[in-house]
């Protein structure tokens, strides 16, 4: 019994290291493709600097007016918080 279990923990622990090799190797092609993002967001904002204030601005007014709805429903719903 003893040799079937340790020959279980062998089978068990190749492919948890398969399994480990694998992630690794989809990890570094991950990054690759977040640098490889990176980088061209760089360019792209040297390249474009006010375009991209204006982008980052849109987008914060957009969430801004996104969150400020949010709230406003909750005080009407909230009729206590309506009266403050």
């Amino acid at each position: 019994m003893r040799a079937s279990t340790s020959a279980d923990g062998a089978q068990v622990q190749e492919r948890a290291e398969a399994t480990l090799r694998d992630l690794r190797a989809r990890l570094g092609a991950l990054e690759e493709q977040v640098t490889a993002r990176a980088r061209d967001i760089d360019s792209y904002v040297r390249g474009n600097p006010w375009q991209a204030v204006g982008v980052t601005g849109g987008v914060a007014l957009l969430l801004g007016l996104i969150i400020s709805a949010g709230d406003g429903r909750a005080r009407i719903a909230c009729g206590e918080c309506a009266r403050r």
